[in-house]
């Protein structure tokens, strides 16, 4: 009975901060997309493709078949040694490599803490402009000026990267039958052996 109220109770808060947010003119904002973690494996065929959506391997065994699920990158399979993005049929995609988190705070003026998490976490799309951390302290944000032009015109020699311990980077998925359909992608190769596995750190930035 205990847990019933607790639970009732909770869907009734819920829903009054949903009703304020209306009534004052403001919105409820989704939950952004959780950040997720996956190894990839060079010599299992079941473990080299990766679903950034679900953050399961992109493919299994069905019927004694081998068969794709959703891959939308690729460790070691169509360019040895590195990540190839946007392999299954009508996808398309891109990848930038941004350097390390120290890289990135040098060059956006801003101070890391310990563990130099702060540059990947605060990637961000704020409308359609995407963002990167100013200011720790204040909460203060700015253009991410490397991201920006790199998803307005994204280069099609930049359509795999070898991967690099500790570096961030940007992936593009689009769908060539379907122009309303993409996905942005920041990722952060966390591990790597090169020739057996790549581990990554990623969130879905957008979804369309």
């Amino acid at each position: 009975m205990k847990n019933r109220t607790l639970g009732l109770l909770g869907t009734f808060v819920t829903g009054v901060v949903a009703q304020l947010a209306l009534l004052s003119g403001g919105a409820v904002e989704p939950e952004p997309a959780p950040v997720r973690h996956q190894t990839l494996f060079a010599n299992d065929p079941l473990r080299t493709t990766l679903s950034f959506d679900s953050g399961d391997w992109g493919t299994t065994i069905s019927s004694n078949v081998h068969v794709n699920i959703d891959s939308q990158v690729s460790f070691d399979i169509y360019d040895v040694g590195a990540l190839t993005p946007g392999i299954q049929g009508g996808q398309d995609g891109f990848i930038l490599d941004l350097g390390t988190p120290a890289e990135l705070a040098a060059k956006y003026g801003y101070a890391e803490t310990v563990g130099q998490g702060q540059g990947f976490a605060s990637i961000h799309f704020e409308g359609d402009l995407l963002m990167i951390v100013k200011d720790v302290q204040a909460g203060v944000f700015q253009p991410f000026d490397d991201g920006n032009r790199f998803l307005q015109a994204p280069p099609q020699s930049s359509t795999h990267a070898t991967p690099k311990l500790g570096h961030v980077y940007l992936v593009k998925l689009i769908d060539t039958n379907d122009p309303t359909w993409s996905r942005v992608v920041k990722l952060l190769v966390s591990g790597h052996r090169s020739g057996e596995s790549v581990d990554l750190t990623w969130r879905v930035l957008t979804e369309g």
